[in-house]
């Protein structure tokens, strides 16, 4: 298996560069209606996940209208087992700031 690597901000990412390359048959459709989802995404990318390329996680962020993404260092494709303390910070940093803008009152 051929590895590369790449780099999200000061985050180094191995990725196995022979699979996910081709993308599925449904990828035209789901990148045209992703484009719709207003609701609050948090992108989340294990650094060593080598099931799913990392810019494919980036696309999909990139995609996405009101999206956040982020690299969860050390874990791989379940980075929410490999690294669950990052992957919960992350979930619950996109909750609170859900809440504080959906009620303005509570940010006091």
């Amino acid at each position: 298996m051929k590895f590369e690597m790449t780099k999200i901000g000061s985050i180094k990412i191995r990725y196995a560069a022979n699979r996910n390359e081709g993308k599925p048959r449904e990828t035209p459709a789901l990148e045209r209606d992703v484009t719709r989802i207003e609701a609050p995404v948090q992108v989340l990318h294990g650094e060593c996940d080598t099931f799913v390329s990392v810019t494919n996680s980036q696309r999909l962020a990139d995609r996405l209208p009101n999206s956040r993404f982020a690299v969860i260092p050390g874990a791989a494709h379940y980075a929410w087992e490999d690294n669950p303390s990052d992957y919960l910070n992350k979930v619950l940093s996109l909750i609170k700031e859900v809440e504080a803008n959906a009620y303005p009152a509570a940010k006091s």
